[in-house]
């Protein structure tokens, strides 16, 4: 849209669920979760749909990527 702010796509939340214990981190951006995990944003941003079935090693522990639910 014309009229949106640039980056504001960017201001998703998103939560980082660990698979084993299913205990979250929440983010306040893609660009912050990527800053703490070293996973790129934009692979993040592509793993928030949970069809994709993206897992990813952090901290020696295997995690998901999914939108925070207001």
């Amino acid at each position: 849209m014309p009229g949106e702010i640039k980056g504001l796509e960017n201001s998703i939340a998103i939560r980082m669920v660990y698979t084993d214990t299913r205990e979250e981190k929440i983010f306040k951006s893609a660009a912050s979760a990527s800053r703490r995990t070293g996973v790129s944003a934009q692979v993040i941003r592509e793993s928030l749909n949970p069809i994709a079935r993206k897992r990813f090693i952090v901290d020696n522990r295997r995690v998901v990527f999914r939108i925070a639910k207001s």
